[in-house]
C-alpha cells in the first residue's frame, strides 16, 4: 500500500506541475469594444485550489482564457488564501519572463472576491481586498463589501435564502445570480432565481442580472456568464458596471436576462466569441487525468 500511495501522490504532483507548465496554445484575448463600452465576458463565482476548487489559481486563469472569458472573480468560501498564492505566482512568472502579467491590455482580469457563506445566505463580494465577517446579517455584509469599494451579489438565491434579504438588504444589493448551473433541469429552482431577481429589481431597479458557473470542477467555467459593459477595462471598471446594473446574464441554454439594448450588444459580442473557441491540448488533458487519478488514489488508499 505504501508504494501505491506514493504512486498516487506522484501522479497528483506531476499532474499539477505538468498542467501548469504545458503550453495550451490559447490565444491572447482580444478586447471587444462597442461605442463607449468594453463588453467583457465574466464569471464572478469561481472557486480555486487552496480553497474549494480543484484547479490552482494559475490554472484557473488558463481555463478562463480557454473559455473566452475576459474577467473572473475568485470567490472561495470565507477566505482569500488562493488569491495570495495567485499574486505570488503571477509576480514570479512576470519576473522570470519579463512580462507585465495583469498589466497587459489583453490579459485576463482576476478580481479578488469571497463567497460570504452564512447559514441563512450566500453572498458574492467582488473587488474586495480583505475578507468579510460571515456572522453578520446580509445587509451588514453588503455594507462591508461596499466599504471596500466592491460589489455585492446574491449567490444562487433559491427560496431557502430569501428571508435573509430583508428590505434593507434588497435596497443596497448590487445584483443577483439569475443564471446558475444549479437550475439546469430543475424548473423549481430556476423559477425561484428568476422570482428573486424580479423582486430585487422591484426594490432596486438598477440591480444587475448575473450569470455564474459557481465553478469548482464539475460545471464548466463560464457555462453561465455575465457580460459587463465597462467604461474602462479594469477591476474598477467592472465593479462600477455591476453596481450600475450594466450587465447581461446568460444561462446555459443561451437565454438572456437584462435590458433589451444591452442584450442586443451582448449578442453581437457572443457572435464575435464564436470564432475564438479553442480546445485543450492532449498534454493538458493528460495533466487533468493525472490529477484526478492521484486524488482518487489518495482518497481510496
Amino acid at each position: 500500500m505504501t508504494i501505491a500511495r506514493r504512486l498516487a501522490a506522484t501522479l497528483l504532483v506531476c499532474g499539477v506541475v505538468g498542467g501548469s507548465l504545458v503550453e495550451r496554445d490559447t490565444p491572447a484575448l482580444e478586447p471587444y469594444r462597442e461605442g463607449e463600452y468594453w463588453i467583457l465576458a465574466g464569471d464572478f463565482h469561481v472557486h480555486s485550489f487552496f480553497g474549494d476548487g480543484l484547479l490552482p489559481p494559475w490554472e484557473a486563469r488558463r481555463e478562463a482564457r480557454r473559455r473566452g472569458l475576459d474577467a473572473i472573480a475568485v470567490t472561495n468560501h470565507n477566505h482569500q488564501a488562493s488569491l495570495v498564492v495567485d499574486r505570488w505566482t503571477s509576480f514570479l512568472a512576470g519576473s522570470l519572463t519579463g512580462a507585465s502579467g495583469a498589466d497587459s491590455a489583453s490579459d485576463l482580469l482576476v478580481l479578488p472576491g469571497q463567497e460570504i457563506t452564512a447559514g441563512r445566505y450566500h453572498l458574492i463580494g467582488v473587488g474586495m481586498a480583505t475578507t468579510v465577517d460571515w456572522t453578520q446579517s446580509a445587509a451588514e455584509a453588503i455594507a462591508a463589501v461596499h466599504a471596500q469599494g466592491g460589489a455585492a451579489i446574491a449567490a444562487h438565491p433559491t427560496r431557502g435564502y430569501w428571508n435573509a434579504y430583508d428590505s434593507r438588504a434588497l435596497s443596497v444589493l448590487d445584483g443577483s445570480e439569475v443564471a446558475h448551473p444549479l437550475v439546469d433541469g430543475d424548473a423549481k429552482s430556476r423559477g425561484e432565481l428568476i422570482e428573486f431577481y424580479t423582486r430585487l429589481r422591484t426594490a432596486r431597479p438598477s440591480a444587475a442580472p448575473i450569470g455564474s458557473s459557481d465553478f469548482h470542477i464539475r460545471a464548466p467555467m463560464g457555462l453561465c456568464r455575465t457580460y459587463v459593459f465597462a467604461r474602462e477595462r479594469s477591476q474598477a471598471g467592472v465593479v462600477e458596471a455591476i453596481r450600475s446594473g450594466r450587465t447581461v446574464a446568460y444561462d446555459s441554454t443561451g437565454q438572456a436576462f437584462g435590458d433589451a439594448a444591452l442584450v442586443a450588444m451582448a449578442d453581437r459580442r457572443r457572435q464575435h466569441d464564436a470564432v475564438r473557441r479553442t480546445s485543450p491540448s492532449p498534454s493538458a488533458s493528460a495533466s487533468v487525468v493525472a490529477v484526478l487519478l492521484g486524488l482518487v488514489g489518495l482518497i481510496v488508499l
